[in-house]
């Protein structure tokens, strides 16, 4: 994880690194037996579209991965 924050930006990696959490949901439901609530699936819903808006804002900007 500190090599990813020193070749992009935080934005995208602190988005993208909420997907463990919608992941260890997703896996909860069948190994628990739990559902999901409405706040939960929407939570979901907005940290898949936050990620995914970052990740097209930075395509268009044609940001440079540097590797070193």
């Amino acid at each position: 994880m500190t090599r990813a924050h020193s070749l992009d930006r935080a934005a995208r990696i602190s988005a993208l690194n909420y997907l463990g959490i919608i992941f260890a949901n997703i896996f909860a439901i069948p190994v628990f037996g739990g559902l999901t609530g409405i706040w939960q699936i929407a939570g979901s819903g907005l940290v898949i579209l936050s990620g995914l808006f970052i990740t097209l804002s930075a395509q268009k900007e044609k940001i440079p991965l540097e590797m070193s």
